[in-house]
């Protein structure tokens, strides 16, 4: 089954972008898949990017004027698929974002973790935990 988090590749650096200048929390960054061919290409033309990227750049089209706009719409909308893997709600229930699977959450948590995109890893890391 392909799902939100079917990559473990590098970030992608349209989410990367956005997290550095504050736009969108860190959590939000996806990972593009490790195959280039499976990642969607940006229609800003900046290149390869994540399905979230993808979905937000659908929003666009549709009916929201900014792409930070939207891409944070699609993060808040993934946050709660991880959350609740499976259920159909939001934007996943429109079909304009990809749904979560069982696991996912912990998948990503684990990537981001290994990217050094967890901004508390290392607070955590000195508090023992």
């Amino acid at each position: 089954m392909v799902t939100a988090h079917d990559g473990e590749g590098t970030p992608c650096p349209r989410c990367l972008t956005l997290a550095v200048k504050g736009k969108i929390d860190p959590t939000m960054v996806m990972p593009l898949h490790p195959d280039p061919v499976r990642n969607p290409m940006a229609r800003d033309g900046t290149g390869h990017c994540c399905q979230d990227c993808a979905s937000a750049d659908t929003l666009v089209s549709m009916c929201i004027p900014d792409f930070e706009m939207a891409r944070v719409a699609v993060g808040n909308d993934r946050e709660d698929q991880f959350r609740l893997p499976g259920v159909p709600m939001g934007l996943v229930l429109d079909g304009l974002v990809r749904p979560s699977a069982k696991g996912d959450f912990d998948r990503h948590w684990n990537w981001l973790e290994e990217s050094g995109l967890w901004p508390h890893a290392e607070e955590e890391t000195e508090a023992g935990l």
